[in-house]
C-alpha cells in the first residue's frame, strides 16, 4: 500500500463465478427469476395483493394509485430480465403508499403478510425495503 490517499480498497486474489454477481464499487447486478414455479407463485401472489387492496377501505384514489403504480407493474416484472431489482422497488413503493393510506390495521396484516411472501419468493430482504409493511406481514 502507498501513502497516496486515492488509493483505497482492498485486493482478494482467487476466481468468482455464478449468477448475479456484482464487484466493485457501484457494481449492478440484475438477477431474474427463472424458475417458472416461482414466477407462477409470485404472479398469484400479487394477484392476491391486488385484490386484498381493491377490497380494503383506503380511499378509492389511494388504491387505483397502488393498483396502477405498484402492483400492476409488479406483475409485468415477474418475467423481466431484472426482476428481482424491480420487484425490490415495487416494495418500497408499496410500503410509502400504505403507509399513507390510512388501511385499517388488520388490512395491513393481510397486505404485509403478502408482500412479504412476495418478497420471500423474489428473493428480497423484506425488512430492509419494506420495513413499516413489515411489522405487519411475516
Amino acid at each position: 500500500m502507498t501513502d497516496d490517499k486515492d488509493t483505497r480498497g482492498t485486493y482478494v486474489g482467487g476466481s468468482v463465478s455464478g449468477t448475479g454477481i456484482a464487484i466493485g464499487a457501484g457494481a449492478v447486478s440484475n438477477t431474474s427469476i427463472n424458475n417458472a414455479a416461482d414466477q407462477q407463485q409470485l404472479l398469484k401472489l400479487i394477484e392476491d395483493l391486488r385484490a386484498e387492496i381493491q377490497k380494503s377501505s383506503m380511499p378509492e384514489a389511494m388504491k387505483s394509485t397502488i393498483v396502477e403504480s405498484v402492483v400492476q407493474p409488479m406483475h409485468e416484472d415477474v418475467k423481466a430480465p431484472e426482476a428481482k431489482g424491480k420487484l425490490q422497488s415495487g416494495l418500497e413503493k408499496l410500503n410509502l403508499l400504505v403507509k399513507a393510506s390510512g388501511a385499517a390495521q388488520s388490512e395491513l396484516t393481510t397486505i404485509g403478510t403478502i408482500a412479504g411472501m412476495i418478497a420471500k419468493f423474489g428473493g428480497i430482504a423484506f425488512h430492509t425495503v419494506a420495513p413499516f409493511l413489515a411489522g405487519f406481514g411475516l
